[in-house]
């Protein structure tokens, strides 16, 4: 089962990295993995620092800003209560955790983490299915570099129906953010082609 998260880590000179993520869970839920791509600020501070906080939320504009990079302020953070890393004030779920494993065999490293603190937060705001098509286009989007255009073309119109007609006022504000970028980086990788 994957679970998409919002992780923290803490970045070389100190600073908080956040970064949208899928924590693969099996039988234990004590036990997940994390597979970032190699380069990734996320997999650099694991490698460094083997700590971090794996948070559950219902943000759709959290997660896309985390996405991007793009923050017209950081969420507020706290530190955490055992590892040494920042967490999120409001969350779903927060699971501070340490990295156990690293293996990067692969073009995406396998890192084994062990949850060692859980923190319950705010209650869920329910299923909705505007926020399930943000994260769903913000995995598309955030996959555009080996995705071929076609596929992604064809399922953004969809899901932004999809938010246009059953988000909220957050989750629409993070479609627009995500469909701004994508057109954005389209055009620069079009421009740029021979």
């Amino acid at each position: 089962m994957i679970i998409e998260t919002l992780v923290t880590t803490i970045n070389i000179d100190r600073s908080a990295n956040l970064s949208p993520m899928g924590a693969v869970f099996g039988e234990r839920l004590d036990i997940f993995e994390l597979r970032p791509y190699a380069g990734s600020r996320t997999l650099e501070n694991l490698r460094q620092r083997r700590e971090g906080v794996m948070h559950v939320v219902d943000d759709a504009l959290l997660l896309v800003r985390a996405l991007l990079d793009q923050w017209p302020e950081r969420p507020p953070l706290n530190l955490a209560t055992v590892v040494a890393a920042t967490m999120l004030k409001e969350y779903l779920r927060a699971y501070e955790f340490r990295a156990k494993y690293i293996d990067e065999t692969s073009h995406r490293a396998s890192i084994t983490c062990e949850i060692v603190e859980q923190h319950i937060g705010k209650p869920p705001r329910g299923i909705c299915r505007g926020l399930n098509a943000v994260v769903e286009a913000s995995i598309l989007i955030s996959r555009s570099q080996f995705l071929p255009a076609e596929e992604i073309n064809r399922h953004l119109p969809e899901l932004e129906q999809i938010v246009a007609k059953t988000g909220n006022a957050s989750d629409r504000e993070a479609m627009a953010l995500l469909l701004a970028h994508y057109h954005s980086t389209s055009a620069r990788r079009t421009i740029g082609q021979p």
